[in-house]
């Protein structure tokens, strides 16, 4: 079974869906009229993928060479230092890359906040950044405004998070 199956099928099984699909329907709910997004720390293009198979303008960015940048829609760049254009997408996701940046990669918090300023920078006012884990780091301390509900399982379990940037 190759990687992105293995991956799919877990999360399926963990999850009630992958976390692909479950990212997009949170964004639906919380940006209904969403028409450009970013993904940040995009990988092989899962969310790319399933956004644009919506009809959504989406773009990833990755520091890893994974994959080939073959697509227009995903580039190679770094997410302390966005290649955009200032309140260019309407929702910013990210799957991993937070947590991975300070698990994996030893980040400290001065380059997470370098990522919070750049996602602020570039998200519209009353743009959604949803992130997965939810849990891996709190972006209401960097000028977010958290709007989980406190009550969904998901959020209860710290799989998903939502804020917003402020209007």
């Amino acid at each position: 079974m190759d990687y992105i199956r293995y991956h799919r099928k877990r999360d399926r099984a963990r999850l009630g869906g992958d976390w692909a699909e479950l990212i997009a329907r949170f964004a639906k709910k919380y940006a209904p009229d969403a028409q450009k997004v970013l993904d940040l720390g995009c990988g092989r293009g899962f969310l790319v993928h399933e956004f644009k198979d919506n009809g959504i303008h989406t773009y990833g960015i990755d520091l890893r060479n994974i994959f080939e940048f073959e697509r227009p829609s995903m580039s190679f760049a770094d997410a302390k230092s966005l290649p955009f254009r200032d309140k260019t997408f309407d929702v910013i996701t990210e799957a991993y890359t937070l947590s991975d940046m300070l698990e994996l990669q030893k980040y400290n918090h001065d380059k997470i906040n370098a990522v919070a300023k750049e996602a602020l920078r570039v998200l519209k006012p009353g743009g959604c950044f949803i992130t997965h884990p939810g849990n891996s780091v709190n972006l209401s301390f960097f000028g977010f405004k958290d709007v989980t509900e406190k009550d969904n399982y998901f959020f209860k379990k710290g799989i998903i998070a939502v804020y917003r940037r402020p209007t």
